[in-house]
């Protein structure tokens, strides 16, 4: 009974679940590598247009800000306080202009240690390259976790269900760290073009608020990168050291005529200690990314979904 269910359901989830996380696992790569080497995006004509239209209406401001100061020197009115508006107004005309490439730096510094971190992480498998997607598929072993011709046994049949639940594990965290690159990809854009606001807090006060969120928001995005793959990479290091280790050997029985499977509890054990460890390390990086970048992720989703009920609708 157990073999004949066990080995329907290995025939007909195993070959979708298998394409399915092969095309997360592309997405997954594809996302990571535009948002770490997005340099012509950033430096397009459309963030460089959008830039300019901001800054020029903070200029104008500043202008006007020249005119009434210069209207209260002239006057005599204001003492110290004219001469401290005229410093901020000064200093925030000059860096509201150079917002733009300050902002740049910010984000370069933030994708030279995340890819540094990202070649690291290829760099547990042997040979290296294809993606981070593959290095996950390689170090948890996924054809391992069922190595068996024969679907005939409750041990295999446990098997199974572990690899089902592995395979659809994998794929929800594929495509949700997906989602975190996008949306860090997306937020870079719209802090490019609106980098002014993040000087402009000392000269205009009511703007103070939007200028501190600003900057919180860059450096949140900043780190989001360096820190998810960072601990992507302890915990991958660790899968890759504790599966070398006696006690993890040891538990695995020897392949023969009379053992169908090499499944145990310190496979099923070991993936979902690690699987916490990847949602954590995803949940870390989400709180960098902060409000703003929940609003963004919602939106994306939101539109992939409209996007896939419409495809579904017109096949129908």
């Amino acid at each position: 009974l157990y073999g004949s269910i066990g080995k329907a359901l290995y025939e007909l989830l195993q070959t979708p679940l298998s394409w399915i996380l092969s095309l997360a696992g592309q997405i997954l790569d594809f996302t990571i590598t535009l948002s770490l080497s997005a340099t012509d995006l950033f430096n397009s004509p459309a963030v460089s247009i959008g830039w300019k239209a901001v800054r020029d209406i903070f200029n104008m401001f500043f202008i006007f800000s020249l005119i009434y100061i210069s209207i209260k020197t002239i006057l005599k009115s204001g003492g110290y306080k004219t001469s401290d508006a005229l410093k901020n107004v000064i200093i925030g005309a000059v860096l509201i202009n150079f917002s733009l490439y300050f902002t740049k730096i910010v984000i370069d510094i933030s994708n030279v240690f995340a890819v540094w971190i990202y070649n690291g992480i290829q760099g547990l498998t042997p040979g290296g390259g294809g993606g981070i997607s593959k290095t996950i598929q390689d170090i948890f072993s996924f054809e391992k976790m069922f190595q068996t011709k024969e679907v005939n046994d409750l041990s295999a049949f446990a098997a199974i269900f572990a690899l089902i639940f592995l395979y659809a594990a994998s794929i929800k965290i594929f495509l949700e760290v997906s989602f975190l690159f996008i949306t860090r990809t997306v937020m870079f854009v719209f802090l490019l073009i609106m980098s002014p606001i993040g000087f402009v807090g000392e000269v205009f006060p009511k703007l103070a608020s939007e200028s501190k969120r600003w900057k919180e928001d860059l450096i949140g995005q900043a780190l989001v990168a360096p820190v998810f793959l960072l601990l992507l990479y302890i915990t991958l290091l660790f899968v890759d050291n504790i599966q070398q280790t006696t006690l993890f050997v040891n538990s695995k029985p020897t392949m023969d005529s009379t053992t169908k499977s090499s499944f145990t509890f310190v496979d099923f054990a070991l993936f979902m200690i690690t699987y916490f460890m990847i949602k954590k390390s995803l949940d870390v990086a989400k709180d960098f990314s902060g409000k703003s970048g929940d609003m963004i992720t919602g939106a994306i989703k939101g539109g992939l979904g409209i996007a896939l009920g419409a495809v579904s609708g017109g096949a129908a």
